[in-house]
């Protein structure tokens, strides 16, 4: 694997911290997310979408050079399973926060489906597609919560 390649999968180095490195990794969703909300909606979802099959392709290409399966410093699914999460969402700190910790628990817990496609999905295809529905779990409860709170979520946090 490219010098390049590791150096964009592991989150510039994150994944490589020993304790926590999906947490870890999940940090440059952060900034990613704050990037892609500078555009349009379609522009952030289309974005998400390459990146994704970016990643598909990219993790694929790693395990050529013996990387293990789903090997816990390439932390790109974590980034992108919490792009995944603040699709469309306000880009207020308490959803960035809230899809952070959700995103979180979804990727460690993963609760069936995240299980069933975890274990049976292979590849490229495994590691990142069981993350983004960590974020499209997390990405729907927090559309319910703001369209129950909306701006009255400041009031009730």
């Amino acid at each position: 694997m490219t010098a390049v390649l590791r150096f964009i999968l592991t989150g510039t180095g994150l994944g490589k911290i020993p304790q926590a490195p999906g947490t870890w990794g999940s940090l440059w969703g952060i900034p990613l997310v704050w990037a892609l909300s500078q555009g349009s909606d379609i522009f952030y979802l289309g974005f998400t979408f390459l990146l994704i099959i970016f990643g598909i392709y990219a993790i694929d290409y790693a395990y050529q050079f013996g990387a293990n399966e789903d090997p816990k410093e390439i932390v790109w699914d974590e980034i992108l399973g919490y792009a995944v999460s603040m699709a469309l969402l306000p880009g207020e700190l308490f959803y960035y926060v809230a899809a952070f910790a959700l995103f979180r628990f979804f990727d460690i817990v993963k609760p069936y489906p995240i299980s069933y496609l975890d274990k049976n999905l292979k590849g490229g295809m495994g590691v990142m597609l069981d993350d983004a529905l960590a974020g499209i779990f997390t990405n729907l409860i927090l559309h319910l919560v703001w369209f129950y709170w909306g701006e009255n979520i400041h009031a009730i946090f």
